[in-house]
C-alpha cells in the first residue's frame, strides 16, 4: 500500500485514484495530516476500481 499526504492527493488528483484513509498526528507538526491510499493509475485503472474509489 502506498500511502500519500492530502496535499500530494491535491497535485496528483488528475492522474492517479486515491482512497482518503485517515486523519494521523505526524511528528514535528502541530496539525493533524489526512493521509490517502494511492490505488491506481486513472490509465490503467479498471471500471470496477473506478467505480469502487471514485466518490
Amino acid at each position: 500500500m502506498i500511502v500519500i499526504s492530502d496535499a500530494t492527493c491535491q497535485r496528483i488528483g488528475h492522474w492517479f485514484i486515491t482512497r482518503p484513509l485517515d486523519v494521523v498526528a505526524v511528528k514535528g507538526k502541530l496539525t493533524a495530516v489526512k493521509i490517502h491510499e494511492l490505488v491506481s493509475h486513472i490509465d490503467i485503472a479498471t471500471q470496477q476500481i473506478v467505480s469502487e474509489h471514485v466518490v
